[in-house]
């Protein structure tokens, strides 16, 4: 995925598990929270910048999902009664 510079990986470093703007400075989550009631304001969003993540974070989520799906089918399957 880095290589490919799928997502426009290769602009942020590659093991990091921080969230970048477009730049590639790291994201200000308060530039798109409100202020007083600490909701998500799309337009401030629209006007910052979407979040980029690395690549080892867009290959690690599919990878947490996998094993606590896994780890719950095993439990089941492992302890159910008879």
């Amino acid at each position: 995925m880095y290589w490919t510079n799928a997502y426009d990986t290769q602009d942020f470093p590659l093991f990091t598990t921080e969230l970048f703007d477009a730049s590639g400075n790291k994201y200000s989550i308060t530039q798109v929270l409100n202020n007083v009631q600490l909701t998500f304001n799309v337009t401030a969003y629209k006007e910052y910048s979407i979040a980029h993540l690395s690549a080892y974070r867009i290959g690690s989520i599919p990878l947490l999902f996998a094993a606590i799906s896994t780890s719950l089918v095993h439990m089941m399957i492992h302890y159910r009664r008879y």
